[in-house]
């Protein structure tokens, strides 16, 4: 799905989901094992990459992982209080617009590899890129509408419960009343995406001055989405901002102290990190 769809809270998963020594330590592989599924690079393209690779790793523990101590710190805070929506908009925010500086950097990485791919690599790229797309269709569009909202309620469950531990039968309810009226979404997300890589396949022709075109394409995505795929995207945003504030005000007292424990996890882990910089 589109980050955005999980919104606050559970987004701060994909900045800290990564903050264990031992995986953050190991991105560089893991992101080699992610590109190799897509494209095969040879021995003087795989050293350029690794290169440029360690740059935005080392740019994300230098700059970033300080910002996320800051950002746990506040929800620290935030939470001592009933979390209300305005609690929950700030912390989208702020974790958006960390995933924005993010994806900044290796939208770079993206178009210096892509560079230096061969006529034939290109093709390929751009066969598996497809071939993910179907593969994605035929997952997602043939569920019913009830398996569309329990996968999503399962979802919001099982990364709720990651902070909180085990969820209560109250909570599991607030998110199953709230992921009954989700609009469905995978529809939307699918046609844009399948949208964005026709846009890709063109500009992967690698005309001159592509590397800009590419860069002016991807900022422009979000305008050119349809009415429909923003107006869904909205509708469940919101419904999620308000799961994650039940979810967090029913808490526990043992939940609230496992919550503060996983976030000073995290803190610990970024500050073991940022010290061996």
């Amino acid at each position: 799905m589109h980050i955005k769809f999980f919104a606050p809270f559970l987004f701060i998963l994909l900045i800290v989901g990564c903050s264990q020594s031992f995986f953050y330590n190991r991105l560089d592989t893991l992101i080699n094992w992610y590109v190799d599924d897509f494209v095969e690079l040879d021995r003087e393209q795989q050293v350029n990459f690794d290169k440029n690779l360690n740059t935005v790793l080392s740019w994300h523990r230098n700059e970033e992982l300080s910002r996320y101590i800051e950002f746990l710190d506040q929800i620290e805070t935030d939470i001592e209080k009933p979390v209300d929506a305005k609690i929950v908009d700030d912390w989208t925010e702020q974790v958006l617009d960390a995933l924005g500086r993010v994806d900044d950097k290796f939208i770079q990485l993206f178009i210096t590899t892509t560079e230096d791919l061969s006529q034939e690599q290109v093709e390929a790229l751009i066969m598996n890129l497809w071939e993910k797309q179907k593969e994605n269709e035929e997952e997602y569009l043939s569920r019913s509408d009830e398996e569309y909202s329990n996968d999503s309620a399962e979802r919001l469950s099982d990364n709720l419960g990651r902070f909180l531990g085990p969820l209560t039968d109250e909570q599991e309810d607030i998110i199953k009343s709230a992921t009954r009226s989700f609009k469905r979404f995978d529809q939307a997300w699918l046609e844009e995406r399948q949208q964005w890589y026709a846009t890709l396949e063109q500009l992967l022709n690698r005309e001159p001055g592509w590397q800009q075109q590419f860069n002016d394409a991807y900022k422009e995505r979000d305008k050119i989405r349809t009415e429909k795929y923003h107006a869904y995207l909205d509708h469940n945003t919101e419904q999620i901002k308000l799961v994650i504030a039940k979810v967090v005000n029913a808490r526990t007292d043992e939940q609230s102290r496992y919550l503060k424990r996983e976030i000073n996890k995290y803190k610990d882990e970024f500050k073991v990190i940022i010290s061996e910089i």
